[in-house]
């Protein structure tokens, strides 16, 4: 089996990294400047699918890409805005 990437574009950075390596409470990143942490906050179930959360945080906003731990596609984002109250939720419904 080969091990699968996950390739996110985020706001500061890209993120490589092999999922099946990935774990819970893993720090991947920590950007001095932008005080961003990216850590891997959760691997689980969600229905049929095994899924890997990676959450960049800091004081002003968290963003969490769940992505699908078998095929490595994102099928979730929730970006959280602290400072203007925001929270927006994507998900994927279906694929072709």
């Amino acid at each position: 089996m080969s091990a699968l990437l996950v390739a996110g574009a985020t706001a500061q950075d890209d993120l490589v990294a092999p999922l099946a390596v990935l774990k819970k409470g893993q720090v991947i990143d920590r950007d001095p400047l932008t005080k961003l942490t990216t850590t891997v906050t959760a691997i689980g179930q969600v229905g049929a699918r095994r899924t890997v959360v990676i959450t960049e945080e800091n004081e002003i906003e968290r963003m969490e890409y769940h992505y699908d731990a078998r095929s490595g596609g994102l099928v979730r984002l929730r970006a959280i805005n602290r400072l203007h109250h925001q929270d927006t939720l994507v998900r994927l419904v279906s694929t072709r």
